[in-house]
C-alpha cells in the first residue's frame, strides 16, 4: 500500500510493508503531485514484489536503474526494496566475478565451468574493455549474430547450441546487474538460449556396427566400457568412473549407477536394468578381474579421451566414425528401449525427464520406418500374411518385487556401495546356459507346448533361471499372430487378467465329466 499526500514540507508517501511496517518517503522539495504519483505507483510494485520472492517488473527495474543516487535511492535500499547500487565495470570483468560467485553458491560441476570459460572468451573477444553502462538492447542479439559467423571446431561455423549455451550464461550476468541496478535493461532479453538439439550430430548406432567396433576394440574392458553405454545408457566418463562390483545385483540383474551430473538435483543414484548382451560381458570381466578387486572398469577411471578410442576402433574396423560417440551410443540405448517400454521406465533408467528423452535422445531408425510400412494402422499386418511362425521374446520372473522391497534393496546397496569389493558378496548367476533354446511361452505365457517336457519341468521348477525365451509356435490363424505379437507389450496385470478370462471361457464350455475328471485329479494332488 502506497498514498499520495501534501504537507508543510511537500509531498509525501506513505506506505506499508508486507510485515506490516508503516514508513514515509518524501518526494522532495522540487518533486510535484505527478512525481509523487510515480514514486507511489514503483513503490506498490516494489512492495508486491518483495512479499511475493519475485524480480521486480522489467519497467520497474528500468526505473530504478536510471534513478540517480540519493536520498530516495538510499531510502529504498535501507528497505530492502532495491540493491546496492555497485560502481559500473567492464563487461568481461562483471561477468567473471559473477560466474565465480553463482558457482561457489551453487556448486557446479567442472564441465559447467568449462562451458562458462568458453562464454567469457566469447564476451572477451567482441565486448573487448566495454562498459556495462553502455549496453543497449540491441546489443544480445547482435553478439549471437557474430557468434553464428564465427568458426567452429570442426565445422564451418559455430553450433547452434554452442551459440545458445554462451548467450545464456551472458543473460544470467545481465540479469543479476540488472537486479543490481547496474543496468537498466537485459540485452539478451528475447534472444534464444535454452539449448537445442542439433539434429546434424544426432545418429542412431545400430548393433551391427556397435559388435564391429568392440571386435576391434584393444581389450575386453574397452568392449564393457562400449556395451556399458550402448546396452546400459551409461554417461562416459562421469558415471563409469567410480562403478563398482558391489553396485551389480545378479540376482536382480540392475546396476546402481552414482550420477555426478544430477547430483545436486536430488537425484544422486538410479537402477539400470542390466540386458542380456551386458550381463555376458559383465559376467567374463567378473571371471578375469584379480581378487579384491573394487571397481569394474579400473583401467579407465582417469583416462583422458575415452572417445579417441571409439575413434580408433572405428578405423580398425571401417567403419566411419559419428559425432560425440558416447552420446550417440546413450541415446540409442534409449532408443530401443523406448520401443519396448513405456517412456516414464526408460527415463528413470537413463536418469533425465522425458520431456529431456523426446527432445535430445530419442532417434528414428530404419527399422521402425520399414515396420510402419507392413503394418496396418489397424494392427493387422499388410505385407506378412503368409507368415507361419511367429517369435516372440517374453521376459519370465518369479516374482515381481514391490516398492517397499526395490526401496529396501536400494539403500542397502547405497550403504554398502563402498564397502562392496569382487567376491564380499555371494553371486548368484541369472543365467543357466545349458537351458538356452527354443521353448515354449513359459509360466506368464499361454500354455507350453507339449513335446518339451523337459524345459517344462525347469520352468515349473525354477522359472527365473530363464532368461528372455524365445516363443516358437507354427499356426494358420491370424488371430492367434496378431496376439503372439502383442503379448509382450502387455503388462503382467494384463496378462493374467486375459489368461483368467480365457480359462473361465474354457471352463464353461468344458464338458462335465471332463470337469468332474479335472476337479478329481486336483484333490488327488
Amino acid at each position: 500500500m502506497a498514498s499520495v499526500s501534501k504537507d508543510a514540507k511537500g509531498w509525501r508517501i506513505d506506505f506499508r510493508l508486507a510485515d506490516g511496517k508503516r514508513g514515509v518517503i518524501r518526494a522532495g522539495a522540487s518533486g510535484g503531485k505527478r512525481y509523487a504519483d510515480e514514486i507511489a505507483a514503483k513503490l506498490r510494485e516494489l512492495i508486491a514484489a518483495r512479499a511475493a520472492g519475485a524480480a521486480p517488473d522489467p519497467s520497474v527495474a528500468a526505473w530504478l536503474g536510471r534513478l540517480e543516487d540519493g536520498r530516495l535511492r538510499e531510502r529504498l535500499v535501507e528497505l530492502g526494496l532495491a540493491d546496492k547500487r555497485e560502481r559500473d565495470r567492464p563487461i568481461v570483468e562483471w561477468l567473471e566475478t559473477f560466474l565465480e560467485r553463482h558457482g561457489e553458491r551453487a556448486r557446479v560441476k567442472p564441465s559447467t565451468r568449462k562451458v562458462w570459460g568458453r562464454a567469457v572468451t566469447h564476451a572477451r573477444a567482441y565486448f573487448g574493455a566495454r562498459l556495462l553502462s553502455t549496453l543497449t538492447e540491441d546489443n544480445g542479439a547482435e553478439f549471437r549474430a557474430w557468434l553464428l559467423s564465427r568458426p567452429g571446431r570442426v565445422s564451418d561455423n559455430l553450433a547452434e547450441a554452442t551459440v545458445r549455451k554462451s548467450c545464456g550464461v551472458l543473460s544470467m550476468a545481465c540479469r543479476a546487474a540488472r537486479k543490481a541496478g547496474v543496468i537498466s535493461c537485459d540485452p539478451f532479453e528475447g534472444v534464444p538460449k535454452s539449448a537445442g538439439a542439433n539434429p546434424a550430430r544426432e545418429v542412431y548406432v545400430d548393433h551391427a556396427t556397435v559388435r564391429r567396433i568392440m571386435a576391434a576394440g584393444p581389450s575386453e574392458e574397452f568392449r564393457l566400457l562400449v556395451a556399458l553405454s550402448r546396452f546400459a545408457g551409461l554417461r562416459v566418463p562421469s558415471e563409469v568412473r567410480e562403478l563398482r562390483w558391489g553396485a551389480v545385483d545378479w540376482s536382480e540383474r540392475s546396476l546402481r549407477v552414482d550420477s555426478p551430473k544430477t547430483e545436486r538435483h536430488g537425484k544422486p543414484w538410479r537402477l539400470v536394468p542390466i540386458a542380456p548382451e551386458l550381463l555376458e560381458l559383465l559376467e567374463r570381466a567378473y571371471a578375469a578381474a584379480p581378487e579384491g578387486e573394487e571397481f569394474i572398469l579400473p583401467g579407465y577411471r582417469r583416462h583422458a579421451s575415452p572417445s579417441m578410442l571409439i575413434l580408433r576402433a572405428c578405423q580398425r574396423a571401417g567403419v566411419e566414425p559419428w559425432p560425440r560417440p558416447f552420446h550417440a551410443m546413450r541415446a540409442s540405448c534409449e532408443t530401443d528401449w523406448a520401443a519396448r517400454f513405456p517412456l516414464a521406465d526408460v527415463s528413470a533408467w537413463l536418469g533425465h525427464t522425458a520431456k529431456v528423452a523426446a527432445r535430445h535422445y530419442l532417434r528414428p531408425t530404419e527399422a521402425t520406418f520399414a515396420t510402419a510400412t507392413r503394418t496396418a494402422i489397424g494392427g493387422d499386418s499388410g505385407g506378412d500374411k503368409d507368415r507361419e511362425t511367429v517369435v516372440t521374446r517374453v521376459v519370465t520372473r518369479s516374482a515381481e518385487p514391490s516398492r517397499a522391497e526395490s526401496q529396501a534393496r536400494s539403500e542397502t546397496a547405497e550403504n554398502t556401495a563402498n564397502a562392496l569389493k569382487k567376491r564380499s558378496v555371494p553371486r548368484h548367476f541369472a543365467i543357466a546356459r545349458e537351458r538356452r533354446g527354443t521353448r515354449g511361452v513359459d509360466l506368464i505365457g499361454l500354455e507350453p507346448i507339449a513335446g518339451n517336457p523337459e524345459n517344462q519341468a525347469d520352468s515349473a521348477i525354477d522359472p527365473s533361471a530363464v532368461v528372455t525365451p524365445v516363443v516358437t509356435f507354427e499356426t494358420d490363424c491370424p488371430d492367434l499372430v496378431a496376439l503372439a505379437e502383442l503379448w509382450e507389450r502387455l503388462p503382467p496385470a494384463m496378462r493374467g487378467a486375459v489368461r483368467s478370462m480365457t480359462e473361465a471361457i474354457f471352463r464353461e464350455h468344458e464338458p462335465a465329466t471332463q470337469r468332474a475328471t479335472s476337479s478329481t485329479r486336483s484333490k488327488q494332488k
